[in-house]
């Protein structure tokens, strides 16, 4: 179940960061899943 307000992404580890910081190559989550599965276009 989500737990973050809908304009922030949930790290795996449960964190919520701001979804510009998603894919924008620098380490939001402590985990680091908002890097993960990002594709370069």
């Amino acid at each position: 179940m989500r737990q973050c307000p809908e304009t922030y992404w949930e790290c795996g580890s449960g964190e919520c960061v701001p979804l510009e910081a998603r894919c924008d190559g620098l380490q939001a989550c402590n985990d680091g899943s908002d890097e993960m599965h990002c594709e370069m276009i």
